[in-house]
């Protein structure tokens, strides 16, 4: 039994053939779609502005991740920077070495 895994959760991408439907949707002429009996779509606004918001969005994720890791950093001057949680203590070393 052959056993198929998928990464489509991971990385969401768009199949072929909803490309294609995007780029005719977004390209081609109101007249032409009407000649092809297709009447409804959406407004050729959001052909722009959808992937602007997502570009947009995207930014301000990358830009709220850069900020809260600025914001968590202690500074240079603080004792955290050389001790924390996961580093050993000063006398399990000093013994090592005496």
């Amino acid at each position: 039994m052959r056993v198929f895994h998928s990464s489509k959760f991971a990385s969401p991408n768009p199949n072929p053939t909803s490309i294609v439907a995007y780029m005719v949707w977004a390209f081609v002429p109101d007249e032409k779609l009407y000649s092809w009996n297709i009447m409804y779509y959406p407004s050729k606004y959001w052909a722009v502005a959808l992937p602007s918001y997502v570009v947009v969005v995207l930014f301000l994720v990358v830009l709220g991740f850069v900020g809260a890791s600025i914001i968590m950093t202690p500074p240079l001057s603080s004792y955290d920077v050389l001790k924390g949680q996961l580093t050993t203590h000063l006398s399990l070393v000093a013994r090592a070495f005496l």
